[in-house]
């Protein structure tokens, strides 16, 4: 059952990043990142959903993503704290493994 929860759980933060994927692309990563500078929690998990995929003004940079999620999800930004678990469980952008993905998505709620 446990595997099953935490399939559910990468699953709902998989489509999490595809919709959110949406809202960035409607704005510039220019945009985004004077926003993501200026503290906007918002802003800055859109910009690091851009750095983590890629929108064709930015190469993928997981590095880059792992910065600005951590910004948004020190601010409380629940979708940041989910996308920086998955970031973390999946082994990109950073030295914190599966346990600490797996926590920070539990705490995201």
């Amino acid at each position: 059952m446990l595997i099953f929860r935490n399939s559910v759980k990468m699953f709902a933060v998989a489509l999490l990043l595809f919709t959110m994927s949406c809202t960035v692309f409607s704005q510039s990563v220019d945009s985004l990142k004077r926003q993501a500078l200026d503290g906007d929690a918002v802003a800055q998990n859109n910009l690091a959903i851009a750095y983590s995929m890629g929108d064709g003004s930015v190469a993928p940079d997981y590095a880059q993503a792992v910065v600005w999620f951590r910004k948004a999800a020190d601010q409380g930004n629940a979708g940041a704290q989910m996308n920086l678990g998955f970031a973390y469980h999946m082994g990109r952008g950073g030295d914190a493994g599966r346990c600490t993905g797996c926590r920070l998505v539990s705490q995201s709620r």
